[in-house]
């Protein structure tokens, strides 16, 4: 298990970039970071990350901003509420992943991940956050 230490590391190289972001402001944003400790296995690493609405075609998920994490191994889907205790997680392999979609208007963003059982398709993602995801796919 990792802890928000070394998660918090992994993110900070990914905003190299971006010095002006501050990583504590960032996960005080999206409280959905917190629950990566017990999300992500020993030796994933963060490729990327992004915030957006998710939509599911066959099931009902959750409102709110959601929290994709991409690694090596593929996606997790985080919604951390402020006044629920627990979150909720959906884990998307990378080889169950049959086409991404992306399409950037002029504001935002949106990303679709299909699979033999659904569609996922995350909105209203903000431009800077697409583009930082995009290129690590």
């Amino acid at each position: 298990m990792q802890t928000i230490e070394q998660i918090k590391t992994q993110i900070q190289s990914l905003l190299v970039n971006h010095p002006h972001i501050n990583i504590d402001i960032l996960i005080a944003y999206h409280p959905g970071f917190l629950c990566l400790p017990e999300i992500l296995e020993d030796g994933e690493k963060i490729q990327g990350y992004c915030m957006g609405l998710l939509e599911g075609k066959n099931k009902k998920l959750g409102a709110g901003k959601w929290l994709v994490i991409q690694t090596g191994n593929g996606f997790h889907f985080v919604r951390k509420l402020l006044f629920k205790s627990g979150f909720d997680s959906i884990s998307l392999e990378r080889t169950k992943v049959k086409k991404i979609t992306t399409k950037m208007g002029w504001f935002f963003g949106k990303i679709q991940w299909e699979t033999e059982e659904d569609t996922i398709e995350m909105l209203q993602i903000g431009k800077k956050d697409y583009e930082f995801f995009v290129k690590g796919l």
